[in-house]
């Protein structure tokens, strides 16, 4: 299901579980490939800091402006960032209504 937001957005609930088996602290972000207006917003806390040796379950936005919506199921992807560098790409679909194409 998808929620119409105002100004033309699209937002979708995601629920994702982050590991780190590392023996340090990370803060962690998120961006959406390809889509300089897609929006991830987490529910809840703002920051994403999962501990050392730990698990941290969250839920998450992703908000994405009408006309970026292409097909039912547009195909996206999840840049999982630490320190500025891209650790992992995770593929999804943004579920919406398809923009209207102008003729």
């Amino acid at each position: 299901m998808y929620q119409e937001q105002p100004n033309s957005r699209i937002s979708n609930l995601y629920n994702i579980q982050f590991i780190n088996k590392t023996n340090k602290d990370v803060d962690l972000q998120m961006k959406v490939k390809d889509y300089d207006e897609a929006t991830i917003k987490r529910v809840g806390d703002e920051g994403l800091t999962v501990e050392a040796a730990s698990r941290v379950d969250g839920v998450f936005f992703i908000e994405m402006h009408r006309k970026d919506i292409v097909k039912m199921k547009t195909p996206v992807v999840v840049q999982l960032i630490i320190n500025g560098k891209v650790i992992e790409e995770i593929n999804t679909n943004f579920v919406g209504p398809v923009a209207k194409r102008s003729q």
